[in-house]
């Protein structure tokens, strides 16, 4: 079955797709990362996530051990499907050790709703790096826009907004020189002559907050992110967001 038609399968029925269709409506090759809030978030039965499952079949769950630290799986907070709650103060999820790949590129997609806006304080959902802004890639908000910083350069687009889903797409294309990012299916705002990020493992990843400290951490939900080791052609960029967005029935231009 194509991915195409099992798009508007969903978007019809509002059900979720069976495993194996799943893996058909999402692009597999590169794929690096994926999380889904409706699937693999283990949480306890206060709702405290200890592992956020990947399923791109590498086994790169995102983890918290601590107590204190754990988000909060919400159930129905999205689309009808469950999110995964961080509170902007102490929530943040842990990734093993990788990414040295994204030298040749990459591709960030992230299903989420913001409950604070952000205003004078970057607040970071997202971070890979070794420390600071060592080999670092971070995607969060700043006063009303969504933010991509590659080391030492950024890319930036409005819509940044308080209790609204979106679909942040973060795309590195290494041959262009190009760090673009876009909400739903909008046209990507882009930084030219970017030099692309070292070919070196990342240690320290996370997610709910940066390793900076002038960052904050994610206030809002996480519904699903999906990372690839390439630069997605815009075609593929087009299938990804709309199995997102009849997925999660949210994000809409």
């Amino acid at each position: 079955m194509k991915a195409t038609t099992l798009v508007l399968l969903l978007a019809l029925t509002g059900c979720l797709f069976p495993e194996a269709q799943l893996e058909e409506a999402v692009v597999p090759d590169g794929l690096y990362l994926w999380l889904m809030a409706d699937d693999g978030a283990i949480a306890d039965e206060s709702g405290l996530v200890s592992q956020w499952t990947d399923h791109s079949g590498s086994e790169r769950h995102a983890t918290q051990a601590f107590v204190a630290l754990q988000p909060t799986k919400q159930d129905a907070a999205m689309g009808n499907l469950p999110a995964i709650h961080f509170d902007g103060s102490e929530d943040e999820l842990d990734l093993p050790e990788g990414f040295e790949q994204i030298c040749d590129g990459f591709t960030f997609f992230a299903v989420v709703r913001p409950d604070a806006s952000a205003a004078g304080t970057p607040r970071s959902m997202f971070y890979i790096g070794n420390g600071g802004e060592t080999d670092d890639l971070a995607v969060m908000g700043l006063d009303g826009d969504y933010l991509v910083e590659l080391v030492d350069r950024q890319a930036r687009i409005p819509e940044y907004l308080e209790n609204t889903p979106a679909i942040v797409r973060v795309v590195m294309r290494t041959n262009a020189g190009t760090l673009g990012i876009a909400v739903n299916t909008g046209d990507e705002h882009q930084e030219h002559d970017v030099v692309p990020a070292s070919c070196t493992p990342r240690a320290l990843n996370l997610i709910g907050r940066d390793d900076y400290g002038l960052v904050g951490r994610f206030s809002g939900l996480l519904a699903e992110i999906l990372f690839y080791e390439r630069a997605l052609e815009p075609t593929e960029v087009a299938e990804v967001t709309n199995y997102l967005n009849a997925k999660w029935s949210c994000c809409s231009p």
